[in-house]
């Protein structure tokens, strides 16, 4: 998120809602990104991770004004959706890859 000068404010209450909704649902983005890197070492976050981004992908986060700027709410849906896409495509290349070792190594052997 950018970096706002300590004299801007927020025009009203839902303006404040919508940046405490926002910095949330940021973090959880963060947090589920960490948990991909993590999964290399311990798979199972992965899933995890997964059913964070599903959950998440769900809440609309609206736009909000900070002064003259303007912050979209749709950038952390955006996120969520390519965060499920890259899982699956690497969960079926995970699949394709350890079919393709039996088939192999049971063909030389």
């Amino acid at each position: 998120m950018e970096n706002f000068e300590k004299n801007e404010t927020l025009t009203n209450d839902k303006s404040v809602e919508d940046l405490m909704s926002y910095t949330l649902g940021r973090q959880v983005v963060i947090i589920t990104y960490i948990l991909y890197l993590c999964s290399c070492l311990i798979p199972p976050l992965a899933w995890i991770a997964i059913i964070l981004s599903y959950v998440n992908r769900k809440n609309k986060y609206e736009d909000f004004k900070i002064g003259e700027k303007t912050i979209s709410g749709d950038i952390l849906n955006t996120h969520f959706n390519k965060q499920i896409r890259v899982f699956w495509f690497a969960f079926l290349w995970i699949i394709i890859s350890l079919l393709l070792c039996i088939i192999v190594i049971g063909y030389i052997g």
